[in-house]
């Protein structure tokens, strides 16, 4: 994995814009994970590293359908890429950033979770 702060991030919107399917969901996980001990941004990058882990574990040795996937991943781009646009500038992120992403992804894993059963 690259080492400055900016192609780290360059590298996790490379890997965000792969999609979230299980692998790249591992690699998502281990570049977070990496950002969050390399940069000031801890919290953030602690936040998506859980939520591209539970989202792998949810994926994991299950056959899923487009539909189901879709409704695992739907609405989550939007708050990640403002959270991240906010970091690349060096602004302050807000409870409220991170709010929006887990509020969307706890939805999402919730309804994932009830077709699966």
């Amino acid at each position: 994995m690259p080492n400055s702060l900016s192609q780290q991030l360059a590298y996790l919107r490379e890997l965000l814009n792969n999609g979230f399917y299980e692998e790249n969901l591992d690699r998502l996980v281990a570049c977070c994970s990496g950002l969050a001990q390399d940069s000031s941004y801890v919290l953030p990058f602690f936040v998506l590293k859980n939520v591209f882990q539970e989202m792998s574990s949810l994926l994991h040795g299950v056959p899923v359908n487009v539909e189901k996937h879709s409704d695992l991943i739907s609405e989550l781009a939007e708050p990640i890429h403002h959270t991240l646009v906010k970091i690349m500038n060096n602004d302050q992120i807000d409870a409220n950033d991170l709010e929006a992403i887990v509020r969307v992804h706890l939805r999402n894993a919730s309804v994932f979770r009830l077709d699966q059963g």
